[in-house]
């Protein structure tokens, strides 16, 4: 009568919680490592769709987001590798809150950047 899993905005929705859609994780495993900005963004747009899957997201991609800015570097193909990896986990979560701090805030002392 009931339906025991459904698919809701591209999320996997049951009695265990919410995961991401398995479709979207198989286009996940086939990224190749980026070779150029568009290549970044666009695997930059489709992982912080699913962000909140992740612990610690904002750090794991801070070198994609660098990457964005200049030249390629073996730290941005560690952290395409570790994302690809916690995307695709079997690890269920609800959610995660994380953000990468804007230019004027990295500048703030310590004590004002816990609030």
């Amino acid at each position: 009568m009931f339906q025991q899993e459904v698919t809701f905005l591209e999320h996997i929705v049951n009695k265990d919680g919410i995961k991401p859609n398995p479709e979207n994780v198989s286009e996940i495993l086939e990224w190749s490592i980026p070779c150029n900005v568009t290549e970044v963004r666009q695997i930059l747009v489709m992982a912080s769709y699913y962000w909140k899957f992740v612990k610690d997201f904002s750090a794991i991609a801070r070198p994609l987001i660098q990457l964005t800015k200049k030249d390629r570097n073996e730290e941005c193909d560690i952290a395409c590798t570790k994302l690809k990896r916690c995307l695709t986990g079997p690890e269920r979560v609800i959610s995660y809150a994380s953000r990468t701090m804007n230019k004027a805030e990295t500048n703030c002392y310590v004590t004002d950047k816990e609030c």
